[in-house]
């Protein structure tokens, strides 16, 4: 089960050029660019296992459209990946630093300069391309391929492999990956116009109010200056500083308006959409979005878009997107603030592509339900088999906790789940409020007292 020393690549990056892959995705979105090949390959035998860190060459060199025979996934191993199961860092050049390995990963100053075009010399078109592809800088990227590729062997070699569950695991997420996620992209265009048109509006409002003083919402130093010099002096403009200064009663017209534009330009949701269209590729789909293990506990992360954490479904969803879908601000508006209504809606922005239909599921209180079993709170477990026996929400745990917290019926199982949730996991106050709502009006004294009914109600958890 040999690796990288079977498969000997000197890549030359002579003639760099955006490629398409053989789903039509530019291969900026598998590792940026790619280039004319120069290869120096020993073929592999059927029993060889190439290596390579985040299997960059399975995604580049052995696609079809490259005339080479495609290499079945689950032959490859993922150093990546194996450094990541390790809690290891995943780069090259950090691992194998950490490692103290003989053969370190080489600069990639030579790579770098040789993947960018040049500036036109002496008499040449000032039009045209030119490129670094001299023999002394061609034997220098030759010389750092090759040193890779030695990094690259020595950290497999030492790396204990993943346990055949986790390469299994490995496989279905660059299945997954390969495959992507189709996206309407006229309702990302639609919603990145009507984003454009209402920041510009709230630069264009903030301007007027402060006399130029401020340009943009993002300029935090200068406001956090101007409102202290208009009596009303914040330590941060988080959501949550801002929801509480909007309460007070003696702000002047003219501060409490800038306040709900900072507000107003602050969500981060909407930037959904820009992301989603910098990684849609020309068929639709967005690829290489999650992570395999990126987090300590083994879970996926997800770059770009970060479709693991789009904003919870909202009610009038179906209004805000055909007002989004009309390319009408004031439509939009009439729904409430542009940028939190472009947000509301980012998850219509995963669909099916024509001819099909999306089919998605979900754990059921996942998390409640899996720190109840391993700490064997069986009332809590008995609660959520009442629950999905009966289906009755008043059977629900979230709102018995809701509703033992003081809630009123209305709010009990938001406020239940959030309780849970924030305490279920060891948090006190800080993730009770990073959870909670911007209408959440509970103290600190009394988010302490929600602390305490839940740890009475956990026994075994605590």
């Amino acid at each position: 089960m040999l690796a990288t020393h079977r498969l000997m690549c000197s890549v030359s990056l002579t003639r760099s050029m955006v490629t398409q892959c053989s789903s039509g995705c530019p291969t900026n979105r598998c590792r940026k660019r790619s280039s004319k090949l120069q290869l120096i390959l020993i073929p592999l035998s059927s029993r060889t296992t190439p290596a390579s860190s985040g299997a960059i060459l399975k995604h580049i060199l052995t696609r079809p459209h490259y005339g080479w025979a495609e290499i079945p996934i689950e032959k490859w191993r993922c150093t990546m990946a194996m450094c990541l199961a390790l809690a290891l860092p995943p780069k090259l050049k950090k691992v194998a630093s950490v490692l103290g390995l003989k053969h370190q990963k080489a600069d990639d100053k030579i790579a770098l300069q040789m993947s960018k075009p040049r500036r036109p010399r002496g008499n040449e078109d000032p039009k045209g391309t030119y490129w670094f592809d001299d023999p002394e800088r061609l034997q220098a990227l030759y010389d750092y391929c090759k040193q890779d590729v030695e990094c690259e062997r020595e950290l497999y070699r030492w790396l204990p492999p993943l346990v055949s569950a986790e390469q299994s695991l490995w496989c279905l997420d660059q299945v997954i990956n390969d495959r992507g996620f189709y996206t309407d992209g006229a309702l990302i265009k639609k919603a990145i116009a009507i984003s454009t048109a209402a920041e510009r509006a709230i630069q264009d409002e903030l301007v007027a109010i402060t006399g130029g003083a401020i340009e943009t919402p993002g300029q935090v130093d200068k406001l956090l200056a101007w409102l202290s010099s208009h009596g009303c002096p914040l330590a941060d403009l988080q959501k949550a500083t801002l929801a509480h200064a909007l309460r007070r009663t003696n702000l002047s017209p003219e501060v409490r308006r800038v306040l709900e534009l900072r507000r107003e330009a602050a969500h981060a949701a909407a930037n959904k959409f820009p992301a989603m269209q910098a990684w849609r590729c020309v068929d639709g789909r967005i690829r290489g979005a999650f992570k395999f293990h990126g987090a300590a506990t083994g879970r996926w992360s997800a770059g770009g878009p970060q479709p693991q954490n789009f904003r919870k479904e909202v009610d009038n969803v179906a209004a805000k997107f055909d007002a989004v879908m009309a390319g009408d601000l004031e439509k939009v508006q009439a729904l409430g603030a542009p940028l939190e209504v472009i947000g509301d809606i980012s998850r219509a922005a995963i669909c099916a592509p024509l001819g099909y239909r999306l089919v998605h599921g979900d754990y059921s209180a996942i998390e409640s339900r899996a720190t109840a079993w391993i700490a064997s709170e069986k009332d809590k477990l008995a609660q959520w088999k009442r629950f999905d026996e009966t289906g009755d929400p008043h059977d629900e745990p979230y709102y018995q906790l809701g509703r033992a917290l003081g809630f009123p019926e209305e709010m009990a199982r938001a406020r239940g789940k959030v309780a849970d949730l924030a305490f279920g996991y060891g948090g006190g106050l800080g993730a009770y409020r990073n959870m909670a709502g911007e209408d959440d009006t509970a103290t600190d004294t009394q988010v302490e007292g929600f602390k305490q009914t839940w740890r009475a109600r956990h026994p075994q958890t605590v």
